[in-house]
C-alpha cells in the first residue's frame, strides 16, 4: 500500500496587489528570505524544511518501484546528447552570446565574448 502524501496545513494569507486581493493559504511555504535560503539551505525555516523533507520522502517511496526504469531512461537520454555541445554564437551589440555544455555537467554554461 502506497504511503499517504503529506498535507500542508492551510493558513489564511492574503496580499493586495494593484487593488486585487490574492489569497494564498500556502504562502507560509515561501521562506521570507528565500534568496538567502537558496544560497544557504541551513537558513530555511525549520517548519518549511520539515514539510519539504516529508514531501521528498513520500516522492522517493512512490517512485521507488520504477527506480530502475527511471535510471534506464536517464542513461538513454544522456546517451543521445553530445556532452560537449554548444550553440551558435548570436551577436548582440559588441558581444556574441552562446551556451555550451561541460562534459559531466548538469547545466549549460552561458557565455559571452567580444564580437
Amino acid at each position: 500500500m502506497a504511503p499517504l502524501p503529506p498535507r500542508a496545513p492551510r493558513h489564511d494569507s492574503a496580499v493586495t496587489r494593484h487593488g486585487e486581493v490574492d489569497e494564498d493559504p500556502y504562502a507560509w511555504l515561501r521562506d521570507a528570505d528565500w534568496q538567502a535560503a537558496m544560497r544557504d539551505p541551513s537558513r530555511l525555516d525549520p517548519v518549511i524544511r520539515e514539510h519539504l523533507e516529508a514531501e521528498n520522502t513520500y516522492t522517493a517511496a512512490v517512485l521507488e518501484p520504477v527506480a530502475g526504469l527511471r535510471q534506464a531512461l536517464y542513461e538513454e537520454l544522456k546517451g543521445r546528447l553530445d556532452e560537449a555541445d554548444a550553440s551558435v554564437p548570436l551577436p548582440d551589440g559588441d558581444f556574441l552570446y552562446y551556451r555550451r555544455y561541460v562534459e559531466g555537467g548538469q547545466h549549460p554554461v552561458y557565455c559571452r565574448r567580444r564580437g
